[in-house]
């Protein structure tokens, strides 16, 4: 037994209503000195056969036989559950071992639910959180809201149906009920779902609000896509267009900026002249902290992007706000991109992370940047992010592969080691 807890079990028999002859036992449990609580075995036996002192019923009869081994058989199982509680090293009271006799769960702490967690996970670590990732959370924390209401007909449940089960539901019901009916979640999208959940549950561990973590067995099934990236035809053909709209042209030359610089959109809206340096070698450097992780970064700008620069910096909407662009919403730019990418004849949905992945890709990978070097250029924690960046296609196997057949046709020609010896 503990040393810090106190356990006893006592079998009692009280009286029968309007039975004066006829008794019911209870098994009584005390813990830590508490008020003692009861539980009714339910029997009725005669009064005069229940001996107080060994708890038992008196006689050899089958009757007699059978409730004392029942008897047996709950001051076993009361013990065994007092055991359980005890190694959980979590308070608990006589009460709580009743109730799990009983079949029930014991929830301690009942105001800790899910969508209370997410909420106290959103106000610690919000903060820490780019807006952007920040509001993927509040669309998981949606569907976690709409999974709850549709699984248990209820706005909220203890954080303790947080197990494995749950999660296999969840992930089956988040593309089946998309929050908006044109843009449902698939396969990766679901994933990500289920992958901010497991941040949630993982914190609301380390905060005691959970026991175990939820996701120990869980793995989420992604399908690996191609990343898409411009290639060189495609960043020329955008940059000839002759475009007559002020705001397309703009877009298209904050595209075409980040194409050269591997900048998110909110890394280019927030530049001001203060990113920007001159080496001991004349060039014209831009450092940074990036807006989403808060990575160092620093990159060379090229000629490109400085004439960009040079044609904006000096826009009085970009001087009224202190930065080298003019100001610009992310969906302005997403629906000016739809037509530039139908003017340049692009096949794919142009976004600003393709211009990011055509710097790291097509305008420095493929040019023969090492990847230690593009790593810090794009502001990568982990080399595996920027390793993602690396996947070959027929220009680049050409590339590498350039006079292996004179090479081999050269290695040919050598003679063997017999050869060698003989001459």
């Amino acid at each position: 037994m503990d040393a810090q807890n106190s356990f006893g079990i006592d079998f009692i028999v009280r009286n029968v209503k309007g039975a004066k002859d006829l008794a019911v036992v209870y098994a009584r449990i005390t813990v830590n000195g508490g008020e003692p609580v009861e539980i009714s075995l339910k029997d009725k036996i005669p009064k005069d056969q229940w001996n107080s002192e060994s708890e038992k019923v008196n006689g050899k009869s089958e009757a007699a036989k059978l409730l004392n081994n029942h008897i047996a058989n709950v001051r076993f199982n009361l013990k065994r559950i007092y055991k359980d509680l005890v190694d959980k090293c979590q308070p608990f009271e006589a009460e709580d071992i009743k109730t799990i006799y009983n079949g029930k769960q014991v929830v301690k702490n009942k105001d800790h639910t899910v969508m209370a967690l997410v909420k106290l996970h959103k106000l610690h670590e919000g903060k820490n959180l780019a807006p952007g990732t920040l509001k993927n959370y509040v669309a998981t924390a949606a569907y976690l809201q709409n999974f709850i209401k549709y699984k248990f007909n209820q706005e909220d449940v203890h954080v303790s149906v947080l197990d494995f089960p749950f999660i296999k539901e969840l992930e089956t019901y988040i593309p089946l009920h998309p929050i908006k009916k044109h843009d449902p979640c698939h396969i990766n999208g679901t994933a990500k779902h289920l992958e901010r959940l497991k941040q949630i549950a993982s914190w609301g561990k380390l905060m005691r609000w959970l026991k175990e973590d939820p996701f120990v067995d869980f793995t989420s099934f992604k399908i690996k896509t191609k990343v898409k990236k411009l290639k060189w035809h495609q960043i020329v053909a955008l940059e000839k267009l002759e475009l007559v709209t002020p705001q397309l042209a703009y877009v298209r030359d904050l595209f075409i900026f980040s194409c050269y610089t591997g900048f998110a959109y909110a890394d280019v809206m927030a530049l001001t002249m203060d990113n920007f340096d001159v080496t001991s070698f004349g060039k014209f450097w831009c450092n940074l902290y990036r807006q989403k992780s808060e990575e160092f970064t620093a990159v060379p700008i090229l000629p490109t992007a400085v004439t960009i620069i040079k044609r904006y910096k000096d826009n009085p909407k970009a001087v009224a706000n202190g930065t080298v662009f003019p100001p610009i919403t992310n969906q302005e730019i997403n629906r000016c991109l739809k037509i530039l990418q139908e003017l340049a004849a692009i096949p794919f949905t142009l976004t600003f992370h393709i211009a990011r992945h055509t710097f790291a890709s097509t305008i420095a990978l493929k040019m023969g940047v090492a990847i230690k070097v593009v790593q810090m250029m794009m502001g990568h924690a982990k080399i595996t992010t920027t390793e993602g960046y690396t996947e070959a296609d027929e220009e680049w196997i050409e590339e590498e592969t350039k006079g292996l057949e004179d090479r081999i046709q050269e290695r040919k020609q050598l003679p063997s080691p017999m050869e060698v010896l003989k001459g």
